[in-house]
């Protein structure tokens, strides 16, 4: 005897596509100081030992899709090292 709890779309995440779309609007919105890039790396497959893009997916990957929308090295800048520095030494 049990009860199974879900919520709706568990477990559903956006495509790298649709996650640059949205972080590329909400630069173009003024929100740039305010954003700092991340991700995680929790399946065997994401390893980069296992084919998967490891801790490079952002500065391999994610910066180019950004790029590809009009976002500036100057505001790539900004949101790999600028606003992380600014974060951790506020």
């Amino acid at each position: 005897m049990g009860l199974d709890i879900t919520f709706p779309k568990e477990g559903v995440a956006p495509g790298v596509q649709e996650t640059a779309d949205a972080v590329a609007n909400l630069i173009a919105l003024g929100y740039a100081d305010q954003i700092v890039l991340s991700h995680d790396v929790f399946l065997k497959q994401m390893w980069a030992k296992n084919g998967g893009n490891g801790w490079g997916f952002v500065p391999n990957v994610f910066l180019a899709y950004l790029a590809a929308r009009g976002v500036d090295n100057d505001t790539l800048r900004k949101l790999c090292i600028d606003n992380p520095a600014r974060l951790l030494t506020a």
